[in-house]
């Protein structure tokens, strides 16, 4: 199965590594910038989601279908240990985002 990645932006939280390993004041840094882009990662998520025939929403049972889509299309990217590729291309769409 292919996805349609191309309308997903990736969200550049500007540090490079899990916010608990961050100084704190760096973490709150980038907490406070990801908190006002909050509904619009969501809603892209969703449109990603539907694009695929997954719905995103709060049951059991579409939590279940999120993680086993996630599962099937989403692999660890090779060139940053803190991001994202997609499972059907051999290069990562994710790489030039990262720091």
């Amino acid at each position: 199965m292919s996805i349609d990645w191309d309308g997903y932006e990736v969200y550049d939280p500007g540090v490079t590594g899990p916010l608990n390993m961050l100084p704190r004041a760096e973490a709150r840094q980038a907490f406070t910038r990801l908190m006002p882009a909050k509904p619009a990662r969501i809603d892209m998520l969703r449109r990603l989601l539907e694009a695929d025939g997954v719905e995103l929403g709060a049951s059991d049972a579409v939590i279940q279908d999120l993680n086993d889509w996630f599962y099937a299309n989403v692999q660890a990217d090779p060139a940053s240990c803190c991001r994202i590729g997609t499972r059907s291309s051999t290069t990562s769409r994710c790489s030039s985002a990262t720091s």
